[in-house]
């Protein structure tokens, strides 16, 4: 009997889980598993929010034409307010017409410059021959106006804010920044560009040869190869 009793205590006794430990463990859990959904649904509004609001998408490629009027200032000075002014609003005119002909669409306008998209660089090229073939008919008197233009290809954001399309990203600003080297009725495109097989060929079939210079832009760290088409 003696011997039974000392086996029975030799037994290790199971650990006892107080009440109290059981509901703090339940009630850590159960706040844990609330954070996680509440995180979760924040993160699932916060992307359906700023999609629904801005509708942003990455576009692998779009070419970007951007014009300035040279001595725009200048201008206003020497003809008048109204009569730069027509002078002015008949390039935009142009400009607009030229644009849309070749698929094009132009996003904004800032100043006496503008900024327009074309789904290839082709037709961002044969718009800006044609740009600068026609704005030879917008004059006063003897002075024409002198419109700079810059062309570059690449990815970019697509946004869309208040039913307005606008587009951003480094493809935007090198387009912003080559169309600043251009000289007065110069064409600069960047190597995209000029390299495009539709590109290529019609500067070819007109007879026009595209030099290249290595050039610095403003705001962008690396130099880049820009082609000035005579």
């Amino acid at each position: 009997m003696w011997a039974k009793r000392r086996a029975a205590k030799a037994v290790p006794s199971m650990p006892v889980v107080s009440f109290q430990a059981t509901l703090l463990m339940a009630i850590t859990f159960s706040v844990y598993s609330a954070a996680q959904n509440v995180l979760q649904s924040s993160i699932r509004a916060w992307r359906f929010t700023f999609r629904d609001i801005y509708r942003t998408d990455m576009l692998d490629s779009l070419t970007f034409l951007f014009t300035d009027l040279k001595s725009s200032t200048e201008l206003y000075e020497r003809v008048g307010d109204i009569v730069a002014y027509d002078l002015v609003r008949a390039h935009f005119q142009l400009l607009k017409k030229i644009i849309a002909s070749e698929a094009g669409a132009v996003v904004r306008i800032t100043g006496d410059g503008a900024m327009a998209t074309f789904p290839t660089p082709d037709r961002a090229v044969a718009a800006a021959l044609r740009i600068r073939d026609e704005m030879g008919r917008i004059r006063h008197k003897d002075r024409y106006l002198l419109l700079k233009i810059g062309i570059h290809e690449g990815p970019c954001l697509a946004v869309t804010l208040d039913d307005r399309q606008d587009y951003f990203g480094q493809t935007v600003n090198i387009a912003s920044r080559v169309q600043e080297l251009a000289a007065s009725r110069r064409i600069c495109a960047t190597r995209p560009v000029v390299e495009y097989p539709g590109s290529s060929s019609i500067l070819k079939t007109i007879g026009l040869e595209p030099v290249p210079q290595l050039a610095s832009l403003r705001g962008i760290a690396d130099e880049l190869v820009v082609y000035e088409i005579p």
